[in-house]
């Protein structure tokens, strides 16, 4: 059996058991939850049925309405999604791959132009994100070789990535912060909102565009809100980066046999021939 087979069928079972995990560990932190959830609105709405004398079928126009009118910007006043900065939260969301889903295109053109200036958008952005991940790694590099760390030692690669998750979990921590004042989050949903669009998953629980929205004093919310998104989008830009900074040096990790032993799950074809001319360099230096 060829090497890549090998390596192809370890990664496979290792991504099924941790997949297989996931749905055992939230299948048993969330079902009950969700069952006092649906038994708690159920009561909610047999109490509409009584109090306002309805039926099922105009509960369910209710809803719809509400439902509606939600996506159209209504939260404690209306408030416009699609303004300025509220499409340029959207198109940083879409290029960075974020996607929280609370907003989206409605109109066809919408719709077309969104899918192009993803397709383009998206390896730019990457791209981009690239390459300031790498520069934040090898500053970090050259900042613990200045402390005569030498990147054959076997604790450069763990110094590098503790010192990444610390600058990472440093730009979570302001985002929560903000979150705190703004919002009107607790910190650690501050923090839960951070990971989750740090790490692109984006599930839209907590986004930037639910604000705490004071219809009488419009102007000044609108202005919180726009310094809000703003902030958010650089914080992105950067925190990404750093997520990536962080994701290059755990394959850095992950791929040095001095410290793991082994390199089935991770290794590549690139880095093992590199280390069999490696040895053979050696081999040959030896003979002479």
């Amino acid at each position: 059996m060829k090497k890549e087979t090998k390596r192809l069928i370890v990664r496979g079972t290792f991504f099924v058991i941790y997949l297989a995990l996931g749905m055992v560990v939230f299948k048993v932190l969330e079902s009950h939850n969700e069952q006092l959830g649906i038994s708690k609105a159920k009561k909610a709405i047999n109490r509409m049925f009584v109090k306002y004398n309805i039926s099922d079928d105009e509960m369910r126009e209710f809803v719809n309405t509400i439902i509606e009118a939600e996506s159209w910007g209504y939260t404690n006043g209306w408030l416009e999604k699609w303004s300025f900065t509220g499409s340029l939260f959207f198109s940083g969301t879409v290029i960075t791959t974020i996607g929280y889903g609370h907003f989206a295109p409605k109109t066809l053109p919408g719709r077309i132009f969104c899918m192009i200036y993803a397709l383009f958008g998206i390896p730019v952005t990457w791209l981009m994100l690239t390459s300031l991940g790498r520069t934040i790694v090898e500053h970090i590099g050259r900042s613990l070789q200045n402390r005569e760390l030498k990147p054959e030692n076997k604790l450069y690669n763990v110094l590098c990535l503790l010192v990444a998750v610390a600058l990472a979990f440093f730009v979570m921590t302001v985002i929560a912060i903000i979150g705190m004042f703004i919002e009107n989050w607790t910190f650690f949903e501050g923090i839960y909102f951070a990971f989750i669009s740090l790490t692109t998953i984006g599930f839209g629980d907590y986004v930037p565009m639910h604000p705490n929205y004071n219809s009488e004093e419009a102007e000044r919310s609108s202005f919180s809100i726009s310094l809000f998104v703003l902030f958010c989008f650089l914080l992105f830009s950067f925190g990404l980066a750093v997520n990536s900074s962080v994701l290059l040096s755990i394959r850095k990790i992950m791929e040095d046999k001095a410290i793991f032993g082994f390199q089935s799950l991770y290794s590549t074809s690139e880095s093992e021939d590199e280390e069999t001319d490696d040895v053979e360099i050696e081999m040959s230096r030896e003979t002479r």
